[in-house]
């Protein structure tokens, strides 16, 4: 949880008073973090018990500049397999009907993240692109085109939820 919303500004600002569900500050090293995420996942997955429940981890990569890619996926188990692969199915059927010419570089792999494997409820884990490829990094700042992939998703989502019934 933060305090700063959604924002539109093309650069943030970084800020270090993000705190965790429980109040907790986000702070400590990298698997001191990971740990506290996932055992706040699934308290609540356990307090929330049979509800429809999907952890969506977002991230921007850092590559190289000449390295883009557009959306990538990565999953541990079936179940979040076939989220990702649902959602980026989404993602390249509106690739197609809007840039028909360009086509969709959206990897899928299975990766042993921590949180993918220690998460109880289905996880998947997307990098929205490569901050340093010029490409990307329109995608990711503008916030059109940021807004246009987040409605993508969104209704990848929805698709899960309808297929999970």
């Amino acid at each position: 949880q933060d305090d700063d919303g959604i924002r539109d500004e093309i650069y943030l600002d970084a800020d270090h008073d993000e705190k965790n569900l429980d109040g907790s500050y986000v702070g400590g090293g990298r698997r001191k973090r990971l740990k506290t995420r996932t055992d706040l996942i699934n308290w609540t997955a356990k307090k929330h018990g049979n509800a429809y429940q999907r952890v969506v981890e977002f991230h921007v990569d850092n590559y190289s500049a000449s390295r883009q890619f557009d959306v990538s996926f990565f999953y541990w188990s079936i179940r979040g397999e076939r989220l990702a692969q649902t959602v980026r199915g989404k993602l390249e059927e509106k690739y197609r009907v809007a840039q028909p010419d360009r086509g969709f570089i959206g990897r899928m792999r299975k990766e042993p993240f921590h949180t993918l494997k220690h998460s109880k409820p289905v996880v998947a884990y997307i990098e929205l692109g490569n901050i340093r490829n010029r490409v990307d990094q329109e995608r990711l700042v503008q916030p059109g085109k940021r807004q246009t992939i987040a409605e993508w998703l969104f209704e990848g989502f929805l698709l899960d939820v309808k297929e999970s019934r």
